[in-house]
């Protein structure tokens, strides 16, 4: 934290007018649409109980209790877990309600699917899925995530609370969406059959781009199901091949607690004795025991950025103080939290509930009440809300990946790493739209990784604001060389100033003036690119990029499907080098968001719309007319052969415009070169040549 910031809390329980006893789970989301988030909390105790909730109004402040009057009460013998989800892509949050008991305890009751209209009202449809009416267990946790990427969520159920000792013939529940939020009960024996107990977590442990579970187990080792990238899942022992001794009884916890882009996992029993485990990962699922804490109060700890200078701190659900991260992953103890006494605390889930700019958490214990804190920090640091939906049309984009740089620096000091979650800890989900901490930094790039392997990218985000990114960017690939640097003996570009240090880590221009964390060895130079509807129309959007020496352009972090945050659609295309004349695409492209547009400039002239810019560098390879001394880029100039002759004269020597053979220094050579386009008619104005 900065000298100047100050961070407490406030107990605003009284503003949920007191559910009653025998809260489990807490979930955030916002299921009208009015940008702020809602509370559902489940419920059960020693008679029947509805569910609750809470419907958070943005003009007054209030919450209100209407889950029977919005169709959600789901009254039972009681729930351990639910979630918020999206089941039918339609944009709203849906509710998977996980039944614990059937009215009157007479045994366990099936488990129900809740369909949100788009206005926060709910309809029973579980009717619609045979498999999951005539399957009745004992839930006790719940997870929807993508099994098998066909860009709709599936649900998970952990049945029992033991674990390793429930009874055998209780097994979890596994169903796959049909695209429409009715569900079949899918093969999947491994995660149905393995006996696990308490909270499940849907995560990428590994970083692989699948969703693995992970689930507590009071009796046994921790379970871990990876996911092979197809939907199938292996049992890996977490002591061999994770390097986890430890066990979680009850809640499992993942966050990115030193920034380094990969999820570390908290692992927590509840007792005795109570333990929790922080172990951090090494970036492909191997974890290192980071430290432990004794005599933790309740199932789990939840990590979010309390005092919003971009790290993660962590709260235990029922301790009454929280734990501040001094930036590399380090915690010590921090603000108290005034709270009556817990009796048996279970879940905690973080969401900014007032829009203030700071996260604030609800708690929930069984043997007392739900309790809401409020965040009041007073600090000069910023933050940035992020509000995801896949292309398929799915609110929270669940199973993606969200990483912030500071503006123009993609790729290189990362400020927050984030991954889109439907069940967290113990019974317990965060608000959807994602928060992070920016400490002093004023505006941010952000680059999303959805789970099905598309993109999105923003530059220069400005601070204090949320952002809503709705799919992935369009997709494009390209391959052009350029005169001076090729080589008619390899058909590749010298790499002479990435040799000699001379690209810089910025790019040249100044219509997208961002970073590379490095220069790759076999990078020519920065390049442009230009996005218009037509050749004679405004640019929509400026991107810089790097050139490779065998012609292909890549992104700042390397990848040759460049991501363009621009809707599907027909688009044209224009390269631009500092001193060669432009490239525009001779026909409009039409650009996809899962399937990459190519266009091949090296391949014949016919593939320019501006004729001037073409030039034959080998038998059928064709490349940019260099020569671009001024910056004047349609045409050569003579002002540019006068541009080259004042350079030569003042032996200029490095990373210039003037250099036209890409070699580091301003000589005869590039006077050459550039007479010699001139002469050939590339060039317009008076002048001698």
């Amino acid at each position: 934290m900065t000298p100047a910031t100050i961070l407490s809390f406030t107990n605003i329980t009284d503003s949920l007018h007191n559910t009653g006893i025998g809260t489990h789970g807490v979930f955030f989301a916002d299921i009208d649409g009015n940008n702020t988030p809602d509370i559902y909390i489940t419920r059960l105790w020693i008679y029947p109980l509805a569910e609750a909730l809470y419907i958070n109004d943005p003009v007054s402040g209030r919450l209100s209790e209407e889950a029977q009057e919005r169709g959600a009460a789901d009254y039972d013998g009681g729930s351990h877990g639910a979630c918020f989800a999206d089941l039918d892509n339609d944009g709203d949050f849906d509710i998977v309600n996980g039944t614990t008991h059937a009215i009157g305890r007479t045994g366990p009751e099936h488990n129900n699917i809740l369909i949100n209209d788009g206005s926060g009202h709910f309809t029973d449809i579980t009717h619609l899925s045979p498999d999951i009416m005539s399957t009745n267990r004992e839930t006790r946790s719940t997870a929807a995530f993508d099994l098998d990427r066909d860009g709709d969520l599936d649900i998970f159920t952990i049945t029992g609370y033991l674990g390793s000792a429930d009874s055998a013939s209780g097994s979890n529940e596994l169903y796959l969406n049909n695209g429409s939020g009715v569900f079949t009960s899918s093969g999947g024996e491994l995660l149905k059959n393995t006996r696990a107990g308490q909270g499940t977590t849907d995560t990428d442990y590994d970083g692989d781009g699948d969703i693995d579970i992970i689930a507590a187990n009071r009796t046994g080792g921790l379970v871990v199901f990876r996911n092979d990238n197809f939907g199938n899942f292996s049992l890996i022992p977490p002591e061999s091949v994770m390097d986890i001794p430890h066990r979680a009884g009850d809640g499992i916890s993942m966050g990115d607690i030193d920034c380094d882009g990969d999820l570390d996992m908290l692992l927590v029993s509840e007792g005795p004795p109570s333990m929790a485990y922080l172990y951090r990962n090494n970036g492909i699922g191997f974890f290192l025991l980071d430290r432990s804490w004794s005599d933790v109060s309740g199932y789990m700890g939840g990590f979010a950025d309390l005092d919003n200078d971009s790290d993660l701190d962590l709260v235990f659900a029922g301790d009454s103080l929280c734990y501040l991260n001094d930036g590399h992953g380090s915690f010590q103890p921090g603000p108290v939290l005034h709270r009556p006494a817990v009796k048996d605390p279970r879940s905690i889930a973080f969401a900014d509930i007032d829009n203030d700019g700071d996260i604030d958490f609800a708690m929930a214990d069984r043997d007392t009440i739900a309790m809401l804190f409020r965040n009041n920090l007073v600090s000069g640091n910023n933050w940035l809300r992020i509000k995801l939906t896949s292309r398929q049309g799915q609110a929270g984009a669940f199973g993606s990946k969200v990483t912030i740089y500071p503006a123009y620096q993609a790729g290189a000091n990362r400020l927050g790493f984030r991954e889109t979650r439907s069940s967290n800890g113990y019974l317990a989900e965060n608000s959807p739209v994602l928060h992070f901490g920016l400490g002093e930094h004023t505006a941010v790039d952000v680059i999303v990784d959805f789970p099905d392997g598309t993109t999105a990218r923003r530059t220069n985000v400005s601070a204090n604001q949320t952002l809503r990114i709705d799919g992935a960017d369009v997709l494009f690939r390209t391959k052009i060389f350029l005169e001076g640097a090729f080589d008619s003996t390899s058909s590749r570009m010298r790499t002479e100033l990435a040799a000699a240090g001379q690209v810089p880590l910025r790019s040249p221009y100044d219509s997208d003036p961002r970073f590379a964390v490095y220069i790759p060895f076999d990078a020519v130079d920065w390049i442009l690119i230009e996005v218009s509807h037509t050749s004679a129309g405004p640019v929509l959007l400026s991107q810089s990029a790097l050139l490779y020496d065998n012609g292909r352009v890549k992104d700042i972090t390397g990848r040759e499907l460049i991501p363009l945050d621009l809707p599907e659609g027909s688009y044209v295309i224009t390269l631009r080098h500092r001193n060669h004349l432009r490239a525009v695409t001779s026909r409009p492209l039409t650009l996809h968001s899962s399937i990459s547009a190519s266009y091949d400039f090296s391949l014949g002239a016919d593939r320019y719309e501006q004729p001037r810019a073409a030039k034959e560098l080998a038998p059928g390879i064709w490349g940019l007319t260099a020569g671009n001394a001024d910056n004047s880029d349609t045409m050569l100039y003579a002002s540019d052969l006068v541009a080259v002759e004042q350079a030569i004269r003042d032996g200029k020597n490095g990373y210039l415009q003037e250099d036209t053979d890409l070699n580091g220094r301003v000589d005869t050579a590039d006077y050459a070169l550039c007479r010699k386009n001139m002469l050939q008619g590339r060039y317009a104005g008076g002048g001698s040549q």
